[in-house]
């Protein structure tokens, strides 16, 4: 099968089950569920199990009106949220790499992207990451790295540079500015992204950061001493970079020696 369409619309299918695993998993987790592999997934509200035409992403959500079938009650759209966006961002390795990499490193980049998701989704929610997350994201990013060859030397050195970036922080403010879960997805991105595109990555989470942070100080949802959860800035600076990180670098290279 080598029609484009069609494998992006599948890869788009798988990644909206992973995005509605992800829903259930992270739930799971929070709520310390004994079952955390393998009962089926229930309605928040009423604990009904969920029939497979409840389960089937984005479909289920959008034909039942957010609703659970049996107690009518609304399910958080941040389901549907979790669905689209896996779907949106299984397609993209696929995408970009599809002349590039084998299969292996394809499917670990799928492992990378998933980890990190669930990264960003339970610290958006919790302000908190579990250590599962992060080390599956430093495994997965090293083992990614490894696999497209940019070099075990350029990986090490990345993760010391964020590593040690947010190490130098945490120790400085005794933990205040930031927490040790992004210590290890600093460490994740550097084995992920090697020395130049973690840099990369970095500027564009610190300047994303910033922007979003005045944002919500204009508009009055947050104030000056408010915490706002950094890990989904460093996976989307992490997300650029892999994806974009080169061309960025290039340009602004280009741009510096321009002036």
């Amino acid at each position: 099968m080598n029609n484009p369409l069609i494998i992006t619309f599948i890869l788009f299918v798988l990644g909206s089950m992973f995005g509605s695993f992800a829903s259930a998993l992270i739930y799971r987790f929070r709520t310390n569920d004994k079952g955390f592999w393998t009962k089926r997934s229930k309605c928040p509200h009423c604990q009904k199990e969920l029939t497979w035409a409840n389960l089937i992403p984005i479909f289920s959500y959008i034909y039942q009106k957010g609703k659970c079938s049996n107690c009518h009650k609304k399910i958080g759209i941040s389901y549907l949220i979790h669905e689209i966006t896996l779907g949106l961002l299984f397609t993209l390795p696929y995408l970009f790499w599809v002349e590039q990499f084998t299969l292996l490193p394809l499917v670990i980049s799928y492992i990378v992207i998933f980890s990190g998701f669930l990264i960003v989704s339970y610290d958006a929610q919790y302000q908190e990451i579990p250590d599962l997350f992060t080390f599956s994201f430093m495994i997965s990013g090293g083992l990614f790295g490894f696999l497209t060859n940019i070099g075990w030397q350029t990986q090490l050195v990345g993760a010391l540079i964020a590593g040690g970036f947010f190490g130098l922080q945490y120790l400085v403010s005794k933990g205040r500015w930031i927490g040790s879960g992004d210590i290890l997805i600093g460490i994740g991105m550097g084995l992920t992204l090697g020395a130049q595109q973690t840099i990369v990555a970095l500027i564009i989470s610190y300047i994303g950061g910033s922007l979003i942070g005045l944002i919500l100080l204009s508009v009055g949802k947050a104030k000056r001493k408010s915490t706002i959860a950094f890990a989904p800035f460093l996976l989307a600076g992490t997300l650029i970079a892999l994806f974009w990180g080169e061309a960025i670098y290039t340009w602004y290279t280009n741009l510096t020696f321009t002036f």
